[in-house]
């Protein structure tokens, strides 16, 4: 996946609350290496933060209050956050994330991103 833009930074919050990340820091950190097929420890477009609950992580809260219509059912739901801070685009499981990139680098006006 190519995620070379100084415009788009993915923000990965793992989350067992939907049974589907049982695995520790380090075995998602392996998982996401091997499919993204890069260190992302050192890629600044990609941040894998630790597991957490959704319900205690704090910037999921931010984005439900901006966002209270977004219904996160399993992991892989997207937010888009624009440079200021606020979400404005939500995506599901099913969209696909390199097609969400390509979108967005064609598109990269307004909510504060101009």
């Amino acid at each position: 996946m190519d995620l070379n833009t100084d415009d788009i930074i993915i923000l990965a919050f793992p989350t067992n609350d939907f049974r589907q990340e049982p695995g520790s820091n380090e075995e998602i950190s392996r998982t996401v290496l091997d499919l993204l097929g890069h260190d992302i420890y050192h890629n600044p477009n990609f941040v894998l933060f630790p597991k957490s609950s959704l319900k205690t992580n704090p910037v999921y809260r931010l984005l439900k209050r901006h966002m209270p219509q977004a219904k996160v059912k399993h992991n892989f739901y997207k937010f888009i956050v624009g440079r200021d801070g606020l979400p404005f685009q939500f995506y599901e499981k099913k969209d696909d994330l390199l097609e969400i990139v390509t979108e967005l680098k064609e598109g990269m006006t307004g909510h504060g991103n101009t």
